[in-house]
């Protein structure tokens, strides 16, 4: 599904064994996606690129491959009490060059990635919240959250990671509060040299 007039709605809907593209691609201001469900796509589920103002409400991520199951590019909005399970390939959610995007409520389990991290990649990017966040059993190639942004991390709870580190601060000024990381190796804090 190709979006690119605002105001568009998708609700209640399943989208699943979707190939060669997202299955949803906006380039629109105002897209909502609400309550649907994202399953066994191929080069993944969602895409955002130069939209505004999106939002992704109460929707179900589960078995995705290859790419990332939401790939935000460009694109301010928000991701709240969404679901991302069992995706495999890239990071669940893959944030780059962004401005304004707000991942809340949200649960993260047994994702992998062969390359990079498993759940959350914020690159390019600034003005980024993850509060009250859920993440278990995921493994990423580097980590399971890689950020080199400016993000502000708050009440994530995370346990079963087989990636090294849990967190990979990688540039940029972040800050994490009010989480508990339940593991070995939890947090690498590098940097431009």
């Amino acid at each position: 599904m190709y979006v690119c007039g605002d105001n568009a709605d998708v609700v209640s809907s399943n989208f699943t064994e979707n190939k060669n593209s997202a299955a949803v691609y906006s380039v629109a201001n105002n897209t909502s996606i609400d309550s649907s469900r994202f399953e066994e796509n191929v080069a993944g589920a969602i895409q955002f690129n130069g939209a505004s103002d999106f939002n992704v409400d109460g929707t179900k991520f589960i078995k995705n491959e290859v790419a990332s199951a939401l790939n935000i590019q460009n694109s301010n909005g928000t991701v709240a009490n969404s679901e991302f399970r069992q995706n495999d390939g890239a990071s669940a959610i893959a944030i780059t060059n962004s401005n304004g995007v707000d991942v809340t409520d949200s649960t993260f389990e047994g994702n992998q990635a062969n390359s990079g991290s498993a759940d959350i990649s914020v690159t390019g990017s600034s003005d980024i919240l993850l509060e009250t966040l859920t993440v278990t059993n995921s493994h990423g190639a580097t980590s399971s959250i890689y950020i080199d942004s400016d993000v502000t991390m708050d009440d994530i709870n995370m346990s079963g990671w087989s990636s090294s580190p849990a967190v990979l601060f990688d540039g940029g000024n972040s800050t994490m509060m009010n989480s508990a990381l339940d593991g070995n190796n939890a947090i690498k804090i590098t940097g431009d040299e």
